[in-house]
């Protein structure tokens, strides 16, 4: 599993993108109820898994010897 991450390192700046059409129903111009809007959470929430999955990558891209 550590190594499909490593593989799919080009998601990484799709997960803004999902964390974005994800608030979209708690956009305050489309929904003007009171309360709390979770969207932050959601697009926090993304941009977490965003760092972590850059993060798993880098750690083992500089892990990996590379013959030249």
């Amino acid at each position: 599993m550590i190594e499909a991450l490593s593989q799919t390192i080009w998601l990484v700046p799709l997960y803004a993108l999902i964390g974005a059409i994800l608030a979209i129903p708690w956009s305050p111009g489309i929904i003007r109820e009171t309360g709390p809007r979770p969207s932050g959470y959601v697009n926090l929430l993304m941009t977490f898994i965003a760092l972590i999955h850059s993060l798993v990558a880098l750690v083992l891209d500089f892990g990996q010897k590379k013959v030249c």
